[in-house]
């Protein structure tokens, strides 16, 4: 943010792209390097140059490289038109599978799993198959605990106390 707004220098510094991105025309992958190079880039053009697309392979192309993306629009439709072409990647389904890519807001368009209640069902499913595991053992281990209460009152019920003596007849 201190960035966009002119109060720190954008940094730039070329990494190699990890992925060939062979769909996109020389312009796109220009634009695709941009973004791996430079801590601040825009994506800008008129309707139908293939920004939706671009922006697509730049997502993938930063999580590759470990970053973390932030994608904002001023639609909804246009965050899941990118969620679309994000999704059709083998690759970034397995991302949205480990909850690395999130939707958050309204949408009116699938979510591919990306949706912020699919991922946080799917990160706790783990933990939620033990609580379940557990819960259905709660009325196991309460009747147990009962039968041990009885057979401890039956018990001390049945024994008396006795004092040894210590120094002998």
């Amino acid at each position: 943010a201190m960035t966009l707004f002119g109060k720190l220098k954008a940094a730039s510094q070329h990494r190699p792209l990890l992925r060939g991105h062979a769909a996109l025309n020389a312009s796109q992958r220009a634009a695709v390097q941009l973004c791996s190079d430079s801590d601040l880039a825009f994506v800008w053009g008129p309707p139908g140059t293939g920004k939706t697309t671009t922006l697509a392979h730049i997502s993938n192309e930063l999580l590759l490289q470990g970053m973390r993306v932030l994608i904002l629009s001023t639609t909804n439709a246009a965050l899941d038109q990118v969620l679309e072409k994000v999704a059709a990647d083998s690759e970034m389904c397995e991302a949205i599978d480990a909850g690395k890519i999130v939707r958050i807001g309204r949408s009116d368009g699938p979510t591919f799993g990306a949706s912020l209640s699919d991922v946080v069902a799917r990160l706790n499913r783990v933990h939620q198959t033990a609580i379940d595991r557990m819960l259905r053992r709660r009325p196991v281990v309460a009747l147990a605990l009962q039968q041990c209460g009885k057979a401890l009152e039956a018990l001390s019920a049945a024994a008396e106390p006795v004092q040894e003596s210590l120094v002998g007849d």
